[in-house]
């Protein structure tokens, strides 16, 4: 049987971590589950213990203006925690949202932003930020974009306009590849503080290739196929909301979607997906572009916004250190 897409608007979904001193606790999680269907101004915080998610999305999930993340997580009875934020398979567009992955003081714990875990995934990550954690040990590790495990088949995915956090752990990833990987990176801030890897890619059973060097950040080589018009800086936020401050590198460092290898319409002529409008607008209804050009990230800087002021470095997305 095949679902009906589902559309939700406004909806809220929290859950607190659950305390996992107790031995006798094997394992705690609440997750949400969508396998087809749309998720607007929709926010969706977890945490639990082991293995944690704030959401699996299934065959074609169109996700605009949300929230989805993982709190604080915690380890069970037996093995270090780690947290997902979005578990991505089939076709995902994320757009003018926000994936945050878990914080864990537990030594060794492992956060992600998004993960894909199914073959033949097409996604388009647009005017959003997707972040690792915060996690600590000698052994934690975190990555915004991850695939677990070689595939026989592509995955074919288009950054743009967005912020890319590896978090904070003794290992840190922009986005972590299992070949083969079609991936563009366009106008984008693909930052952490102290980051390893820009990319991180496993050609095969082995030691994964690390690529550290800012300059392959705009070089198309394995396993980009378009790599241009990006940056690696703090994108001074403004707290949570995620709000430009008056002097973030990302203002009018983006570059408008419509015209970028046509790729908008790549998505209407495959999935009959026109999505235009939802992009013509960041997360709190201003008009795209403002000013000499788009932004990168969900909000587009205006000159009125309340939340507007100077900042200097203030650590990754999510604070906190290795």
């Amino acid at each position: 049987m095949t679902q009906a897409p589902i559309f939700f608007e406004g909806l809220k979904v929290v859950s607190e971590a659950v305390d996992a001193s107790d031995p006798s606790i094997e394992a705690s999680w609440m997750y949400a589950s969508l396998v087809q269907g749309i998720l607007s101004s929709v926010t969706i915080r977890t945490g639990g213990a082991g293995s944690v998610y704030g959401l699996m999305a299934g065959t074609f999930v169109v996700i605009v203006n949300s929230d989805i993340g993982v709190d604080e997580f915690t380890a069970d009875s037996t093995t270090p925690p780690d947290a997902t934020a979005l578990s991505a398979g089939g076709v995902l567009l994320l757009l003018n949202s926000v994936v945050r992955g878990g914080t864990s003081v537990v030594p060794d714990a492992v956060s992600v932003g998004i993960a894909y875990d199914e073959p033949l995934s097409y996604a388009l990550i647009a005017g959003s930020v997707v972040a690792a954690g915060t996690v600590t040990g000698p052994s934690s590790r975190s990555v915004a974009v991850h695939t677990a495990g070689l595939k026989v088949f592509p995955t074919f995915v288009t950054v743009i306009d967005s912020v890319i956090d590896g978090g904070t752990a003794a290992q840190t990833s922009a986005f972590s590849l299992s070949v083969p990987w079609l991936l563009r990176v366009i106008h984008s801030d693909v930052w952490a503080n102290n980051l390893d890897c820009y990319y991180e890619m496993e050609f095969d059973v082995g030691v994964p290739v690390c690529l550290s060097d800012p300059a392959q950040l705009n070089n198309p080589s394995v396993p980009l196929i378009q790599a241009d018009g990006n940056i690696s800086s703090d994108p001074l936020f403004n707290g949570d909301d995620f709000h430009l401050a008056d002097n973030s590198p990302c203002i009018d460092a983006g570059v408008d979607p419509h015209t970028a290898s046509g790729y908008l319409d790549y998505w209407y002529s495959e999935f009959g997906v026109d999505i235009s409008n939802l992009i013509s607008r960041d997360r709190d209804g201003d008009p795209r572009p403002y000013g000499a050009g788009w932004d990168i990230g969900p909000d587009e800087w205006t000159p009125n916004e309340k939340n507007n002021r100077q900042r200097t470095h203030s650590g990754n997305i999510l604070g906190g250190s290795a």
